[in-house]
């Protein structure tokens, strides 16, 4: 995946899922940004400012290959942060099981739904 089809992926999730007056910044580095608190283990974090409409997504490609994590499942979890804050169901529990297992299952469901409409490969 290069930068230029992650910005794309990206560009299409906010617009799919409604997002269209938020700015999105994605970040794709190996090492977590200061502004987030990942472990060791975290592919992805997603930092939001739910009053200007503001998010900015960290992925670490070289994370989801250790991990086996598709980077595109990871943006679109991310995004699935941001639409649930966009719309006020997700406040401080944004990080409990069941919103994280949710977000990897429509993550997962939008990246191939992309995969499939631009022919990546699978």
């Amino acid at each position: 995946m290069t930068d230029k089809q992650a910005a794309k992926f990206c560009q299409w999730c906010q617009d799919t899922l409604g997002l269209s007056d938020w700015s999105v910044e994605l970040c794709l580095q190996d090492d977590p940004p200061s502004w987030t608190s990942a472990s060791d283990g975290q592919v992805g974090a997603c930092g939001r400012n739910r009053p200007y409409k503001r998010a900015t997504i960290w992925v670490s490609r070289a994370r989801c290959t250790a991990d086996g994590s598709c980077p595109l499942s990871t943006i679109a979890h991310e995004m699935m942060h941001v639409a649930a804050s966009d719309t006020g169901i997700e406040g401080d529990d944004s990080g409990s099981e069941a919103y994280e297992f949710l977000w990897n299952k429509v993550g997962d469901l939008l990246a191939a739904a992309y995969k499939a409409k631009v022919r990546l490969p699978a």
